[in-house]
């Protein structure tokens, strides 16, 4: 009660009208207006932006270092806004502070939310024991921005596999059109004689099964099937190591698969994912491998840190492993 007085002194000799903005101000209280402008700001990259707010708090006079810590605790309730349905019944703020949080979760992931927050908290202790609150702020702010450019490792890997199918079937139709332009006149006039039935085998399935599929997703980890046929049941066969990445997306478009695979064959097929026995990796050429990953070296650089430790992720809904 005695702090509260002395605090109800201090904004009667600052002002005769008391508002909550006067409060706020005199106590050095961030105003969640500011807190959202400079966490959009963060969240799309607009590091202008963040030089500006940060200037615009510098003039009112306000504590950076209590803004920094304000700071962490809106993202942390970004954060929860994002995993829980009823936000409102968990965070304690306003009807309109719950409209402003709901504002920003469209514009970013859970995961990069989660990286986010942790370097906030970082960033949070640096400007507490900073001499210099202003710069320690801008500099962590900005590069927390930065990964907001950063994308994760499984899009990436999808672009490349999209990119290297499309190239192949480029390949393809170049040499079907030099096959068709070097026949002889007299060879295109013949009338085509019909070709003998030949029983299809696994690759030659697979192979017509892709030129069929438009979607590069699955067309890539296809490709990557060792086929077998037998008795109208074609067996995909994959690597332990490529099984989450390939055979999974593949199990899930089977029934699109079987049924490409019966017109093919002109007969009821089925569709059989095999998953080999796990090879032996070794640890050292595990962590060689996450070492030459452009997106980890990037992270590495970025917040100039290394790797302790490489681990096997086990898969706990069978037998077979996953790196």
């Amino acid at each position: 009660m005695r702090d509260s007085l002395t605090i109800l002194d201090q904004v009667t000799a600052f002002s005769s009208e008391i508002d909550a903005d006067g409060v706020k101000d005199l106590l050095g209280i961030a105003d969640i207006g500011m807190l959202a402008e400079v966490s959009s700001a963060v969240i799309d990259g607009d590091r202008e932006k963040i030089i500006n707010v940060i200037s615009e708090l510098v003039d009112k006079g306000a504590d950076l270092k209590s803004f920094a810590k304000d700071l962490v605790e809106f993202f942390r309730n970004l954060l929860i806004a994002k995993f829980v349905k009823k936000p409102e019944e968990i965070l304690d703020l306003s009807e309109d502070e719950i409209k402003i949080v709901s504002r920003i979760l469209p514009k970013i992931s859970p995961d990069l939310l989660t990286l986010m927050l942790s370097e906030m908290a970082k960033a949070e202790l640096d400007v507490r024991s900073s001499f210099s609150p202003r710069l320690s702020l801008e500099m962590s702010l900005i590069r927390i921005s930065f990964l907001s450019t950063l994308k994760p490792v499984q899009e990436a890997i999808e672009n490349i596999d999209a990119l290297i199918r499309c190239q192949v079937s480029g390949v393809r139709e170049e040499k079907a059109d030099a096959r068709t332009q070097d026949l002889e006149p007299e060879t295109q006039n013949l009338k085509p004689k019909a070709a003998p039935s030949t029983p299809l085998d696994g690759s030659s399935l697979l192979t017509a099964i892709v030129e069929k599929i438009d979607d590069p997703r699955i067309t890539s980890r296809l490709s990557q099937a060792m086929p077998l046929l037998k008795e109208n049941v074609l067996t995909l066969t994959f690597n332990s190591n490529e099984a989450e990445l390939f055979a999974e997306p593949i199990r899930k478009n089977s029934n699109l698969i079987e049924k490409i695979a019966s017109d093919i064959l002109k007969t009821p097929a089925k569709l059989k994912i095999d998953i080999l026995t796990k090879k032996i990796i070794r640890k050292k050429d595990l962590r060689d491998k996450v070492l030459t990953d452009p997106a980890v070296k990037e992270v590495i650089e970025l917040f100039d840190g290394r790797i302790i430790d490489v681990k096997l992720k086990e898969n706990t809904g069978g037998e077979s492993k996953d790196v």
